[in-house]
C-alpha cells in the first residue's frame, strides 16, 4: 500500500512539472520584452520610380483615317476646277475640319469644306496642286492629302465620295454634292458602285444604288443616261462609291475584297417523329 502511494506521488509530481513547463512555454512574452516592431522604410525616390515603371504608355491610334484628294478630269486653263477630299476610316464620332492650300491657282470657294473650287488662270503650262490638312483627329495620325494636275494629263475618273449604311438625310446631302459635280461638267458621267458586306447582301447593295439613282433623276433632274449603277461585289460592310467620269476617261472598276455574305444559314429542320401503330 505504501508502495502504491509512493508511485502515485511520483506520477503527480511529474505531471505537475510538465504542466508548469507547458504554461511557461506558451505564456506570451510581454511587449516590452519583444521591443517595438521596426517601422517600414519610406524612400520617396523608390516610390516615384515604382509609379513611373507602372505608368501606362501613351496610347497609339488603332485606326487613323485615310485622306484621298481627287483632281478634276483635265486641266482647263481659265476655267474653274474642283478638288474634293474623301475620308475613309478613322473615328466616326469626329467632325473633321479642312484647311486647303493651292499652288498654281487660287481658291475661289469652299475653303473649310471637303471640296474647293480653284481658278488656275490662263497659263496653260502651269501645274495646279491642291493640298488639304484634316483636323479633329489625334496628333499621332497624319491626316493630309494632295493631288496635282499637269498640262497634257489625260482625263481620269475620280471618286468624289464614299459612304456606308448612313441615314437617308445624310445620303441625300452627299448625293446633292454629286449632282453639283455633274452639273459642273456637263460632258461627264456619274458612276455609282454599290458593294454588299458581311451583313448586307448584294441585293441590298443593288437597292441602295437604285434608290440613289432615282433621287438624282427625280429630285435633282440629272439625265438618267448620264448615270451608271454597278454592283461591286462584297467588301467589309455595305458601301456606296460615287465617281465622276470625264469625257474620254476610263470608267472605274469595282474593287471587291472577296468577303462573302456571312449570314448564318437557316438551321436544318428536324424530321418529325413517327409513332408506330
Amino acid at each position: 500500500m505504501s508502495l502504491t502511494k509512493g508511485v502515485l506521488a511520483v506520477v503527480f509530481a511529474l505531471l505537475s512539472a510538465a504542466g508548469a513547463q507547458t504554461r511557461v512555454a506558451y505564456e506570451p512574452t510581454p511587449a516590452d520584452e519583444r521591443g517595438p516592431r521596426p517601422a517600414a522604410a519610406f524612400d520617396r525616390a523608390t516610390v516615384a520610380a515604382s509609379f513611373s515603371a507602372r505608368s501606362l504608355p501613351i496610347p497609339t491610334p488603332t485606326s487613323c483615317p485615310v485622306v484621298d484628294v481627287s483632281c478634276p478630269g483635265v486641266l482647263k486653263p481659265g476655267e474653274p476646277m474642283t478638288f474634293t477630299a474623301t475620308i475613309s476610316g478613322g473615328d466616326p464620332a469626329v467632325t473633321p475640319t479642312f484647311k486647303w492650300t493651292v499652288s498654281g491657282g487660287t481658291i475661289t470657294s469652299g475653303q473649310g469644306t471637303s471640296s474647293i473650287t480653284v481658278h488656275s488662270g490662263d497659263d496653260s503650262r502651269r501645274s495646279v496642286t491642291a493640298t488639304v490638312d484634316v483636323g479633329g483627329y489625334v496628333r499621332e495620325c497624319d491626316v493630309s492629302g494632295s493631288c496635282t494636275l499637269s498640262p497634257g494629263d489625260p482625263p481620269v475618273s475620280r471618286k468624289i465620295d464614299e459612304y456606308g449604311d448612313i441615314t437617308v438625310g445624310n445620303e441625300k446631302a452627299r448625293l446633292d454634292n454629286f449632282a453639283i459635280e455633274l452639273q459642273n461638267d456637263p460632258t461627264a458621267q456619274g458612276y455609282l458602285i454599290c458593294y454588299g458586306g458581311r451583313r448586307a447582301s448584294r441585293v441590298a447593295a443593288r437597292r441602295r444604288c437604285e434608290r440613289a439613282k432615282n433621287f438624282l433623276v427625280v429630285s435633282r433632274g440629272v439625265d438618267p443616261a448620264r448615270l451608271v449603277a454597278l454592283e461591286g461585289g462584297y467588301v467589309q460592310s455595305l458601301t456606296v462609291e460615287l465617281w465622276i467620269v470625264p469625257s474620254g476617261a476610263q470608267p472605274p472598276l469595282p474593287t471587291p475584297n472577296g468577303f462573302p455574305n456571312e449570314s448564318k444559314p437557316a438551321p436544318a429542320r428536324r424530321p418529325a417523329w413517327r409513332t408506330s401503330r
